[in-house]
This record gives C-alpha cells, sequence and structure tokens, in this order.
C-alpha cells in the first residue's frame, strides 16, 4: 500500500504540472460557460451539455490518456526494475489520472451548471462523465501500452474517435432513412451496443422528454424502453464497456516486455 500510495501521489503531481491538462480544462469550461450564456430553455441546456461531455470530454481523454502513457513510457520501464508489483503500477496509473481528470472537470460541471440544471440532470451528467472517463482512458492505455510508436497510437486514436463520433451514428441515421418502414429498434440498439458514446446518450436521453432533442433513433427506443427489455441490454452493453478496456490493457500490461 505505500509503494501504492506513493506511485499515487507521484502521478498526480505530474499530470497536476501537465500544460496539456490545464489547456483542456481551460477549453472544457470555454465550451460550458458557451453553452449556459447561450441556452435559455433548460432542457435544451441539459442535452447540449450531455453532447458536449460525452463527445468533447471522449475526444480530449483518449488523446490525452494515450498521450500520458506515451510520455511516461521510460519512467513506468524504469519503475519496472525496482521490486513493485506490476498490478501496483497499473491501478496507480489508473487511478491517478481517473481521479484527477474526474474531480477537475466534476468541479467545472457543478461549478458552471449547478445553478442552472435541476439536482437529477446535474446528477447524470456527472454519472455520464465518470463512466467515460473510465472507458477512455482504458481504451487510451490499452493504445499506449500496445503501440509503443507514438504517431501511429495517436492516429489510431483520432480513428476510434471518428468511429464512435461520426461513423457508428452515420450508419445509423442511413438505416432509419432508408428503412423506417420496418421495426428497428432492436437493430438501432445492436449498432448502439458498438459505441459506448450512443449507449450513455440514449440512457440519458430516451427515458423523458430528451428524447426529442436526440431524433428519431430516440423516440424508436423511448417506445422500447418501456418494456425494460431494451434498458437492461444497454445497461449491460454498457457495462461491458466499462470492464473490456481497463481488463484487456491490464492483461496487456501484465504480459508485456519492457
Amino acid at each position: 500500500m505505500k509503494k501504492f500510495n506513493t506511485l499515487f501521489k507521484y502521478e498526480s503531481v505530474a499530470l497536476a504540472k501537465s500544460r496539456w491538462l490545464w489547456i483542456y480544462l481551460i477549453a472544457f469550461n470555454l465550451i460550458l460557460f458557451s453553452l449556459r450564456y447561450f441556452s435559455n430553455d433548460p432542457q435544451q441546456l441539459f442535452v447540449s451539455t450531455m453532447n458536449s461531455v460525452l463527445f468533447f470530454h471522449s475526444i480530449g481523454l483518449l488523446l490525452f490518456s494515450t498521450l500520458s502513457w506515451q510520455n511516461n513510457s521510460e519512467f513506468i520501464s524504469l519503475i519496472l526494475t525496482q521490486p513493485i508489483e506490476r498490478k501496483t503500477v497499473f491501478l496507480a496509473r489508473l487511478s491517478s489520472f481517473c481521479l484527477s481528470i474526474g474531480i477537475s472537470t466534476g468541479l467545472s460541471l457543478i461549478l458552471q451548471m449547478g445553478a442552472s440544471l435541476h439536482l437529477h440532470e446535474s446528477v447524470r451528467l456527472l454519472v455520464s462523465q465518470t463512466v467515460i472517463e473510465i472507458i477512455f482512458t482504458g481504451i487510451g492505455f490499452l493504445l499506449a501500452i500496445q503501440i509503443q510508436d507514438r504517431l501511429k497510437a495517436m492516429a489510431i486514436a483520432a480513428a476510434v474517435i471518428l468511429l464512435f463520433c461520426l461513423v457508428l451514428d452515420g450508419l445509423n441515421l442511413w438505416i432509419i432513412i432508408n428503412y423506417s418502414a420496418y421495426p428497428l429498434e432492436k437493430l438501432i440498439l445492436g449498432l448502439s451496443s458498438l459505441n459506448p458514446l450512443a449507449l450513455l446518450k440514449y440512457q440519458n436521453l430516451a427515458n423523458d422528454e430528451s428524447s426529442l432533442w436526440i431524433g428519431y433513433a430516440g423516440l424508436l427506443l423511448r417506445r422500447a424502453w418501456e418494456t425494460g427489455f431494451i434498458k437492461a441490454i444497454s445497461s449491460l452493453a454498457l457495462l461491458l464497456w466499462i470492464l473490456t478496456p481497463i481488463s484487456v490493457a491490464w492483461m496487456r500490461f501484465k504480459r508485456k516486455d519492457f
């Protein structure tokens, strides 16, 4: 535990000194301020903030977590020459990164949006932010562990972002436009299961009036949400997204020859 605390403290201090973290936090706060300043409708403000948290936060986290591990790869190799378990090193890096990002962005959300949103909406934003941090930090660490070339790792991270933010959503939209005469709820949910951002969006917006803001797919899932089956499958898929990237990253780290 002492070794874990020492590593955790070092990683947290190193993150606090990172200029990239402060640049990201400034940009994140500017986006939140702009949304609060230009949105008059509380419901629209919640949906806009949710979309910003889902997309901007995931992009920043994936790139920053990949870059952070790549920049510290030599230090990690040095630490592993000491009598310290790999599990301790991995958990210290993971927990320090997630907590540092989570606390800083969580405080930004509370300070910027706490007075403008209902309590349950603020809680949903914070929960979504936490889930995104776990998922995309795991993906970023996995890419950095698997791929030593920094440029290649960042290129694949950018491709993952495009896949989640554009390609899968575009495929959903194409199916809805061309096959709207057929029952599409299960097909849309199946495709959405490949995209954690879509799962979080539907989990937060498809079960109330907010579904009107996420288009025809939201209306489809809102009708099916009442049965409970689609909601259960969606929750299970989201749980798999939370556990799988970190688990695979840990297995690759445990077996990697430094």
